[in-house]
């Protein structure tokens, strides 16, 4: 994926960006057209889009009153996605945030070409807050889905769950 991208559009939602809120207790599948995923948000995802390095970063974010959902789709300009990638966009996430890991773990995920290789992983905030994160390259795309608390609170399921809702189309 794109490090630098990823860890710049988290870190500004992360810490407050001007996003509407929304009612975190409605789920509704999304997939944006073309964007080859789906995922359980909130509605009324506030949609971005920018390059960098000759990639190009499609973004959805939706502030709710207890999360900020960021879900993410980079399609690379330079070829193929490998591995080490992801390992990169984990230490420019937690660099660039200050958080802490508390646990990753690579993992193979379903994508239409068989399998994609993906890294999950759970981290805490400087100021006490939870996130829980997917990051999967698959060929020329990158996909990330973020989900963190907008107050300190014990582990919750539900972020669980909205991570584990991400699919490759």
């Amino acid at each position: 994926m794109v490090a630098v991208s990823l860890s710049a559009a988290i870190f500004t939602f992360a810490f407050g960006a001007a996003v509407a809120l929304a009612d975190s207790t409605e789920w509704v599948p999304f997939s944006p057209p073309d964007q080859h995923l789906r995922i359980q948000l909130p509605p009324n995802p506030v949609e971005s889009d920018s390059a960098m390095n000759g990639n190009l970063l499609h973004q959805w974010v939706v502030r709710a009153v207890d999360y900020v959902y960021i879900v993410q789709r980079v399609v690379s300009g330079s070829g193929s996605f490998q591995p080490a990638n992801l390992e990169g966009d984990l230490n420019d996430f937690l660099t660039g945030t200050k958080a802490t890991l508390l646990s990753r773990a690579n993992q193979v995920w379903p994508s239409p070409d068989g399998s994609a290789r993906a890294l999950r992983f759970s981290f805490r905030m400087p100021d006490g807050r939870l996130g829980e994160a997917v990051y999967v390259a698959d060929g020329t795309n990158g996909f990330g889905a973020t989900i963190i608390e907008l107050t300190p609170a014990p582990e919750n399921a539900e972020m669980l769950q909205f991570v584990n809702s991400l699919t490759i189309l």
